[in-house]
């Protein structure tokens, strides 16, 4: 699903401080090129893309962003630590 693929690249690469972003659908990863005096970058990234519908390892998405997404990107949700 190339489109979840770009979703979340151009939320992360919204963040200061974020030079490139590549998630892999397969691995679940996201690969981020981000500049190193922008100590909070990470976090803003999993912010920002669970503020879009998409869990993270340390954000929810709220259950709102979530339904907002296509149906063919719904997923099953785990509890996030936090």
């Amino acid at each position: 699903m190339w489109y979840v693929q770009k979703r979340i690249e151009k939320a992360a690469a919204a963040i200061e401080g974020v030079q490139s972003a590549v998630w892999d659908e397969d691995t679940k990863d996201l690969t981020l090129k981000y500049n190193q005096f922008k100590k909070d970058a990470v976090d803003s990234v999993q912010m920002k893309i669970a503020s879009i519908g998409h869990d993270t390892e340390n954000y929810a998405a709220d259950d709102a962003a979530y339904q907002k997404l296509p149906e063919c990107c719904h997923y099953e949700r785990k509890a996030i630590k936090q």
